[in-house]
Protein backbone atom coordinates (compact mmCIF):
# COMPACT_ATOMS: atom_id res chain seq x y z
CA UNK A 1 0.00 0.00 0.00
CA UNK A 2 1.29 3.44 -1.12
CA UNK A 3 0.71 6.85 -1.37
CA UNK A 4 2.17 10.10 -2.81
CA UNK A 5 2.08 13.24 -1.06
CA UNK A 6 3.93 16.70 -2.20
CA UNK A 7 5.25 17.95 0.53
CA UNK A 8 8.30 19.12 3.00
CA UNK A 9 6.75 17.64 6.09
CA UNK A 10 6.10 14.03 6.77
CA UNK A 11 2.90 13.23 6.76
CA UNK A 12 1.68 11.10 9.79
CA UNK A 13 -2.11 12.27 10.45
CA UNK A 14 -5.13 13.93 8.47
CA UNK A 15 -4.02 17.81 9.45
CA UNK A 16 -0.65 16.55 7.75
CA UNK A 17 -1.71 15.41 4.74
CA UNK A 18 -4.24 18.13 4.16
CA UNK A 19 -1.02 20.56 4.08
CA UNK A 20 0.55 18.59 1.13
CA UNK A 21 0.74 20.40 -2.26
CA UNK A 22 -2.60 19.30 -4.50
CA UNK A 23 -2.08 20.83 -7.41
CA UNK A 24 1.55 19.08 -7.98
CA UNK A 25 0.28 15.78 -7.50
CA UNK A 26 -2.49 17.08 -10.11
CA UNK A 27 0.18 17.29 -12.32
CA UNK A 28 1.99 13.89 -11.16
CA UNK A 29 -1.16 12.05 -11.92
CA UNK A 30 -1.65 13.54 -15.26
CA UNK A 31 1.96 13.00 -16.43
CA UNK A 32 1.55 9.38 -14.81
CA UNK A 33 -1.50 8.68 -16.62
CA UNK A 34 -0.06 10.05 -20.04
CA UNK A 35 2.74 7.38 -20.09
CA UNK A 36 -0.20 4.52 -19.29
CA UNK A 37 0.09 4.59 -15.33
CA UNK A 38 -3.45 4.80 -13.49
CA UNK A 39 -2.93 5.96 -10.03
CA UNK A 40 -5.93 6.53 -7.52
CA UNK A 41 -6.97 10.25 -8.95
CA UNK A 42 -6.88 11.89 -5.47
CA UNK A 43 -3.88 12.53 -3.22
CA UNK A 44 -5.51 11.15 -0.38
CA UNK A 45 -6.35 7.63 -1.58
CA UNK A 46 -3.85 4.53 -1.71
CA UNK A 47 -2.43 2.65 -4.18
CA UNK A 48 -1.47 -0.83 -4.14
CA UNK A 49 1.20 -3.36 -5.40
CA UNK A 50 -0.19 -7.01 -5.66
CA UNK A 51 1.02 -10.37 -7.17
CA UNK A 52 -1.13 -9.23 -9.94
CA UNK A 53 2.27 -6.80 -11.06
CA UNK A 54 4.87 -8.08 -12.83
CA UNK A 55 8.66 -7.54 -12.34
CA UNK A 56 8.33 -5.53 -15.67
CA UNK A 57 4.80 -3.47 -14.85
CA UNK A 58 6.98 -2.45 -11.53
CA UNK A 59 9.97 -1.44 -13.59
CA UNK A 60 7.23 0.19 -16.11
CA UNK A 61 6.01 2.38 -13.36
CA UNK A 62 9.16 3.84 -11.99
CA UNK A 63 10.15 4.48 -15.57
CA UNK A 64 7.00 6.30 -16.10
CA UNK A 65 7.65 8.12 -12.45
CA UNK A 66 10.61 9.22 -12.99
CA UNK A 67 9.81 10.45 -16.38
CA UNK A 68 7.06 12.25 -15.04
CA UNK A 69 9.18 14.25 -12.30
CA UNK A 70 11.90 15.00 -14.77
CA UNK A 71 9.02 16.19 -16.73
CA UNK A 72 7.39 18.47 -14.42
CA UNK A 73 10.04 19.52 -11.36
CA UNK A 74 8.08 18.56 -8.51
CA UNK A 75 10.79 17.62 -6.01
CA UNK A 76 14.51 18.48 -5.04
CA UNK A 77 17.02 16.92 -7.64
CA UNK A 78 18.23 15.71 -4.17
CA UNK A 79 15.56 12.88 -4.62
CA UNK A 80 14.96 12.82 -8.11
CA UNK A 81 19.39 10.86 -7.42
CA UNK A 82 17.17 8.85 -5.32
CA UNK A 83 15.18 7.64 -8.76
CA UNK A 84 16.04 3.84 -7.60
CA UNK A 85 14.39 3.84 -3.93
CA UNK A 86 11.08 3.25 -4.89
CA UNK A 87 11.50 0.95 -7.09
CA UNK A 88 13.43 -0.68 -4.05
CA UNK A 89 10.62 -0.64 -1.57
CA UNK A 90 8.20 -2.07 -4.22
CA UNK A 91 10.60 -5.06 -4.80
CA UNK A 92 11.32 -5.21 -0.99
CA UNK A 93 7.49 -5.30 -0.34
CA UNK A 94 7.30 -8.23 -2.12
CA UNK A 95 9.65 -10.39 -0.99
CA UNK A 96 8.20 -10.94 2.20
CA UNK A 97 5.08 -11.80 0.41
CA UNK A 98 6.75 -14.79 -1.88
CA UNK A 99 7.99 -16.06 1.38
CA UNK A 100 5.18 -16.33 2.88
CA UNK A 101 3.08 -17.33 -0.33
CA UNK A 102 5.45 -20.18 -1.57
CA UNK A 103 5.38 -21.32 2.14
CA UNK A 104 1.64 -21.88 2.23
CA UNK A 105 1.22 -23.19 -1.39
CA UNK A 106 3.88 -26.06 0.07
CA UNK A 107 1.68 -26.40 2.77
CA UNK A 108 -1.80 -27.00 0.66
CA UNK A 109 -0.41 -29.28 -1.56
CA UNK A 110 1.35 -31.52 0.78
CA UNK A 111 -1.90 -31.77 3.20
CA UNK A 112 -3.68 -32.45 -0.34
CA UNK A 113 -1.61 -35.09 -1.46
CA UNK A 114 -1.95 -36.58 1.92
CA UNK A 115 -5.55 -36.19 1.86
CA UNK A 116 -5.98 -37.70 -1.67
CA UNK A 117 -3.38 -41.26 -0.67
CA UNK A 118 -5.56 -41.66 2.10
CA UNK A 119 -8.58 -40.86 0.49
CA UNK A 120 -8.16 -42.63 -3.30
CA UNK A 121 -5.46 -45.55 -2.59
CA UNK A 122 -6.17 -46.17 1.38
CA UNK A 123 -1.83 -45.24 2.09
CA UNK A 124 -1.80 -43.75 5.68
CA UNK A 125 1.08 -40.76 4.59
CA UNK A 126 0.07 -38.14 6.75
CA UNK A 127 1.81 -35.68 7.95
CA UNK A 128 5.17 -36.88 5.71
CA UNK A 129 3.83 -35.22 2.38
CA UNK A 130 2.54 -32.54 4.27
CA UNK A 131 6.36 -32.05 5.73
CA UNK A 132 7.82 -32.74 2.90
CA UNK A 133 5.70 -30.24 0.49
CA UNK A 134 6.11 -27.94 3.37
CA UNK A 135 9.91 -27.66 3.17
CA UNK A 136 9.80 -27.09 -0.83
CA UNK A 137 8.17 -24.52 -0.35
CA UNK A 138 9.78 -22.88 2.28
CA UNK A 139 12.78 -23.56 0.49
CA UNK A 140 10.94 -22.25 -2.95
CA UNK A 141 10.35 -19.08 -0.67
CA UNK A 142 13.89 -18.40 -0.04
CA UNK A 143 15.14 -19.16 -3.25
CA UNK A 144 13.28 -16.14 -4.47
CA UNK A 145 14.70 -14.42 -1.57
CA UNK A 146 17.93 -14.78 -2.69
CA UNK A 147 17.33 -14.19 -6.28
CA UNK A 148 15.92 -10.75 -5.58
CA UNK A 149 18.90 -10.52 -2.97
CA UNK A 150 20.85 -11.15 -5.96
CA UNK A 151 19.56 -9.11 -8.59
CA UNK A 152 19.96 -6.38 -6.31
CA UNK A 153 23.42 -6.21 -5.45
CA UNK A 154 23.82 -6.56 -9.78
CA UNK A 155 22.25 -3.61 -9.76
CA UNK A 156 23.72 -1.92 -7.40
CA UNK A 157 27.19 -3.15 -8.91
CA UNK A 158 26.41 -1.38 -11.91
CA UNK A 159 25.45 1.85 -10.66
CA UNK A 160 29.35 2.12 -9.08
Amino acid sequence: MFCNYFTDKDVVDYKTAKRADTEKFSRFFAAMLSRGIYLAPSQFESGFLSFAHTEKDIEQTVRAAHESLKENPIISPKCMAEKSLFKNLLEASTVGLNLVIATFIGLAMGYGLDYAMDKWFGWHTKPWLTIIFLFFGIISGFRELLRTAKKASNESEKNI
